[in-house]
């Protein structure tokens, strides 16, 4: 355990030679420490290593199969590698562990907007955010699958839940802009593309729907 702790207090100050070298030691006193594998699949997956990171999650979840966030995290690792079909089924076996873990059935359904999958796409994206209400990703996501099928108010319905749980999210704003503008409701679409440039005045796009 000291040294799992030396492990996590090296990762956080970004010193991950340190952080590795730390979880190693935790291993070679306890092999079946689930926790010091997923760290290490964490750090691979940090440094570009997919194939790696896979592996030390399976270690991870061969101990700990109820792991809900070492399937997320093996699926998003899948999901970097283009392996869809693999992430799905990682996917699925953390929410089967946890039905409430909406950042898994959004994850799903990034899948499926990716694939052009949509009403499959809506129908898990609607699951998380039945699970957590204030999922402001999930609204996001809906927002942009309503946006490409041009279904500007539905768009727009989640598209203002998405800015009211993260007002932060620049990208949401913007589409909200866009779809404001598609309806030629101009005032609601300059409010709108105001709070994208505020939040990122790097990005054309908001600059684009307030001109």
């Amino acid at each position: 355990k000291k040294s799992f702790n030396d492990g996590n207090r090296a990762y956080k100050r970004g010193d991950l030679d340190g952080a590795l070298e730390a979880y190693y030691k935790v291993l070679e006193f306890d092999e079946k420490f689930y926790q010091a594998h997923y760290q290490i699949g964490v750090i691979e997956a940090k440094m570009g290593n997919r194939n790696g990171s896979i592996a030390h999650y399976q270690q991870a979840l061969e101990i700990n199969p109820k792991f809900y966030k070492g399937w997320y995290a093996m699926g998003l690792s899948k999901k970097a590698n283009n392996d869809n079909e693999g992430a799905l089924a990682a996917f699925n076996e953390a929410v089967d562990v946890y039905p409430a873990y909406a950042k898994a059935f959004g994850a799903m359904g990034e899948i499926y907007l990716s694939e052009k999958k949509y009403d499959q796409a809506i129908e898990i994206l609607n699951t998380a955010v039945e699970v957590n209400s204030k999922y402001s990703k999930g609204y996001s996501t809906l927002g942009v699958i309503y946006s490409e099928m041009e279904e500007w108010d539905i768009a727009i319905d989640n598209l203002v839940q998405a800015t009211t749980y993260n007002e932060k999210d620049a990208m949401s704003w913007y589409r909200l802009a866009v779809a404001y503008n598609k309806l030629n409701a101009c005032d609601r679409a300059e409010k709108a593309a105001r709070k994208s440039t505020d939040r990122k005045p790097s990005f054309g796009g908001g600059w684009i729907e307030l001109g």
